[in-house]
This record gives C-alpha cells, structure tokens and sequence, in this order.
C-alpha cells in the first residue's frame, strides 16, 4: 500500500545552537502547503520566536544561487521529486542544521 502524502519528520535543533529568529528555507513552489507544515513547530521553545522564510524553487540549479550555511532548517516539498545526488548536495551545502527528511 502507498501513501501519497509525504509524511515530515522534524529533527529537534539543540538549544544551545538555536537562533532567536530561526532562518527556514522552503523548497518548492506550493508556498502555503509549505508553511502549513510548519504550523506548530517548535513547541518546547520558550519565548517568541519569529522564523525568517524564503522560498525557492525545487531544481539544484535554483538552490546553487544561496549562500552556503545560510538556513537552520529547509523544508522540501513533494514538487522536488526525483531527489536526485544534485539536489541533496544543495540542500546540504544551505543547510546550517540538518534537513527534514521526506518519507
């Protein structure tokens, strides 16, 4: 049986290394599916947080534009399928934190 919603799982950031105003990266191009999964996250931070957004499009070649270690968290929709060696490559080099992992 297959699932076609992709299910996100979020890794916890440590606390020491987490920015006031976490910068997010969103990969894809349906933005409001995108900050849906970011609804209630983090939940255990205490204090206001703003996350700083920008999106991108969903090719190797629209990430290559951003600066390495630019993002503490980079989400990748369901448009960046096939996820191809390029594009992991990316979204590693942007990625402070880690990624959220699709599955």
């Amino acid at each position: 049986m297959s699932c076609p919603r992709t299910h996100l799982y979020f890794s916890p950031l440590p606390r020491t290394a987490v920015n006031r105003h976490p910068h997010v990266l969103l990969v894809g191009s349906h933005q409001p599916r995108l900050l849906k999964s970011l609804e209630g996250w983090p939940k255990q931070w205490s204090g206001a947080r703003n996350f700083l957004i920008r999106f991108a499009g969903a090719s190797a070649q629209d990430l290559a534009r951003l600066p390495a270690d630019a993002f503490d968290l980079v989400v990748v929709g369901v448009e960046a399928q096939p996820v191809n060696n390029e594009l992991i490559g990316q979204l590693v080099r942007v990625a402070r934190q880690g990624l959220i992992s699709l599955r």
